[in-house]
């Protein structure tokens, strides 16, 4: 299991395109929370395009709290617990 970005047996760097790209909200979301500097505007810019409410609401909710989107890990540092999302919930 990899433990960072560089333990991962493929470039980080596509899959987090391609999850921009084609991800489902929830993927999306767990991106924007998880990155250390996720590609903010194009996450909210898809997930407001599929125009979700509860998604949405949840999104809202955190870029309020965390507007630059530093993830879980520049919230550490701040006295918040980690909380890491899994990219699939098993759908």
């Amino acid at each position: 299991m990899a433990q960072s970005t560089p333990d991962l047996p493929i470039d980080a760097r596509q899959l987090i395109e391609l999850v921009v790209a084609k991800g489902n909200d929830t993927q999306l979301l767990s991106l924007l929370k998880n990155l250390p500097v996720p590609p903010v505007e194009m996450i909210k810019q898809r997930i407001l395009a599929n125009d979700d409410p509860e998604i949405i609401a949840e999104m809202t909710a955190y870029l309020q709290s965390n507007p630059e989107g530093v993830g879980s890990q520049g919230m550490i540092g701040s006295g918040q617990n980690e909380r890491i999302v899994p990219l699939s919930q098993g759908e």
